[in-house]
């Protein structure tokens, strides 16, 4: 049974789910290889006090910019102790190897201009977190996103390229 992990996305005033729909391409090749390998053995489900304290580690990782679209391996940030937000992303996401997370690329505010990486997490208990360590030591409960962030663009799991929002009409069917 395939897991549906939704994201967060704007309807109205408020944060609602968006579980995106599966695309066979995203302009994130590099990006959505790198998070599939990543995710695709991730089996177990991390307990929230893992969560913290790993997210904690990966957001005292130095940050240093690199070509936005070449993400470092998890065993590479590690040793490096820095990394930009993909980097630390997808090293949180190999260090929980947790089957729920979503690798997402998208923006934290409206007026944003560059693309920034997270995670999504759902506990144990069926809520669901903003993890991004480039930003936040801690997780980020999805019922206090406001209307105005974190909004998905794409995401990776470990089997799947989703597009949501305005995505949704560029990537299914597009040529990349």
């Amino acid at each position: 049974m395939k897991i549906l992990i939704p994201l967060f996305c704007l309807v109205g005033s408020a944060a609602a789910m968006d579980p995106g729909v599966p695309v066979p391409k995203t302009p994130y090749a590099q990006l959505s290889v790198a998070a599939r390998e990543t995710l695709c053995g991730a089996r177990g489900r991390a307990t929230f006090s893992e969560v913290r304290a790993e997210m904690a580690e990966a957001h005292r990782f130095r940050y240093v910019f690199t070509d936005p679209y070449i993400p470092k391996a998890p065993s590479k940030t590690a040793v490096d102790q820095c990394g930009d937000c993909k980097d630390k992303a997808l090293w949180l996401a190999s260090r929980l190897g947790d089957r729920t997370i979503r690798f997402v690329i998208g923006r934290v505010r409206p007026e944003s201009r560059i693309s920034h990486a997270w995670l999504n997490w759902q506990d144990s208990a069926g809520k669901w977190w903003v993890l991004d360590p480039t930003n936040y030591s801690s997780p980020i409960p999805e019922k206090s996103i406001k209307s105005n962030g974190y909004r998905p663009t794409y995401s990776f799991d470990g089997a799947r390229n989703y597009a949501h929002g305005g995505a949704r009409t560029t990537a299914v069917g597009a040529r990349y």
